[in-house]
């Protein structure tokens, strides 16, 4: 899936990225304005490309056995002033969460998705954070959140900041995310939008999973400054439950909010059977299935077999790509499948 550093492909106009629209507050559970969504598609896939270029080079930085390596991350054209982001739990270690960029008043935050053991530490603390720690009273958002995504939102803020304070006149932040990425983006944006009630927030997010219970997306989907796309493949939608229609498609944002709770397991990070944890999705869904890909029999066929090693990462990464790219000239649209029996086979860059 990630194979090349490139230039995000252009509209006809150069536009890309466009500045995201306000449909108002609170955000809405699900999107539905199809004008609306096609408005903004092409330039979802531009934030996406960014985080596909992470990935890559995160790829090179394992191949290099290094945290970091030359050159750096792919900065899109007028874009200057790049800050590698590095979780708290790996001490540089690892390669970088994340990577900012800035063209004039705007900044750019991408961060890529677990790879690294480090990584699935975080995923799999599915507990609350407990609510009276410091950290958490600190970082001002309500509700319970997710224990294992908020131990690295105050760390990740605090690089943020950095940036923010070295470009003063920076009024709009744009955050792009992708799986983990995503669901730290969840946590850093809205205390961001809280702590700098006067700069403009964007969320990008893809295949985010949730990261706090009903009051934090309610406190998330009211914020004023704050403008959200959760973007989410739905499969096949074969399968309904309200209020949004699903089938398999992408399992990761939709299996701890939208399908059951997630109880403690002997052995694990959380170890309490009797803790049924409930986490729900923010606000700003923008849902979209298999008959919204030009190549929607493979995508049916892919969405019948949950496999490790095929359709997981076929749905939770290549479909973003697939949907996003449709109308701009850019062949790594990950929507046809002849090389492989999936699409987009998993391999793993961290065997240790």
């Amino acid at each position: 899936m990630y194979e090349t550093e490139k230039e995000p492909a252009q509209d006809d106009e150069s536009s890309l990225p466009v500045r995201m629209a306000d449909i108002g507050h609170p955000l809405p559970f699900q999107i539905k304005d199809q004008a609306l969504i096609e408005k903004e598609r092409q330039t979802a896939y531009w934030y996406y490309r960014n985080i596909l270029n992470l990935y890559t080079y995160v790829k090179r930085c394992v191949q290099a056995g290094t945290a970091t390596a030359k050159p750096p991350p792919y900065v899109p054209r007028g874009y200057h002033s790049q800050r590698l982001i590095f979780t708290s739990s790996n001490g540089e270690k690892d390669p970088p969460i994340g990577q900012s960029f800035v063209k004039g008043t705007h900044i750019v935050v991408v961060m890529r998705g677990t790879i690294f053991k480090t990584n699935l530490v975080q995923d799999e603390t599915f507990e609350y954070a407990n609510p009276s720690d410091s950290g958490v009273t600190a970082s001002g958002l309500n509700g319970r959140l997710h224990k294992g995504f908020f131990s690295e939102a105050l760390t990740l803020t605090q690089q943020i900041e950095m940036g923010l304070d070295a470009h003063p006149t920076v009024d709009l932040l744009s955050f792009a995310g992708h799986s983990l990425g995503a669901a730290y983006i969840q946590l850093v944006a809205p205390i961001l939008a809280l702590r700098r009630p006067d700069l403009a927030v964007e969320v990008w997010n893809f295949g985010a999973p949730p990261a706090g219970d009903t009051g934090f997306v309610e406190q998330y989907n009211a914020l004023l400054n704050l403008r959200a796309r959760s973007f989410m493949y739905i499969g096949n939608g074969l399968v309904t439950s309200a209020p949004v229609p699903y089938g398999i498609g992408d399992i990761i944002p939709q299996a701890l909010s939208l399908c059951w709770p997630v109880r403690g397991c002997p052995g694990t990070q959380n170890p309490d059977m009797n803790a049924a944890i409930k986490y729900e999705a923010t606000g700003g869904i923008v849902a979209f299935y298999s008959t919204d890909m030009p190549n929607t029999e493979e995508w049916n066929r892919v969405d019948q077999v949950v496999t490790l090693d095929s359709s997981p990462s076929a749905c939770h990464g290549c479909s973003y790509l697939c949907w996003s790219i449709q109308g701009l000239d850019d062949p790594e649209n990950r929507c046809y499948f002849a090389e492989h029996p999936w699409p987009c086979p998993y391999t793993a860059w961290d065997g240790k």
